[in-house]
């Protein structure tokens, strides 16, 4: 399930600084498989933030925008890297 949220218009911080900052904090939690800057609709750029699973608790951490840019959430599982 996706989540969205309308984007603010004038953000205060690169999306990039403003992902470095969600990452640090979300990557800590096992049900946060990883985070990312993908094109939203109307070609304005969120967060993306990818669950392992989808609960409440993990939701909760999650914010619906960061410095101005909205965070949209994917469960995907987990990620692991291909050699």
């Amino acid at each position: 399930m996706t989540q969205r949220v309308t984007m603010d218009p004038t953000p205060a911080k690169s999306i990039q600084a403003a992902k470095r900052g969600l990452s640090r904090s979300l990557l800590r939690n096992p049900g946060v498989s990883g985070v990312g800057i993908v094109d939203a609709e109307g070609g304005h750029p969120s967060i993306m933030v990818y669950l392992r699973e989808d609960s409440p608790q993990v939701r909760s951490l999650v914010p619906q925008a960061v410095d101005g840019y909205p965070v949209v959430v994917e469960t995907v599982g987990p990620i692991q890297a291909r050699m």
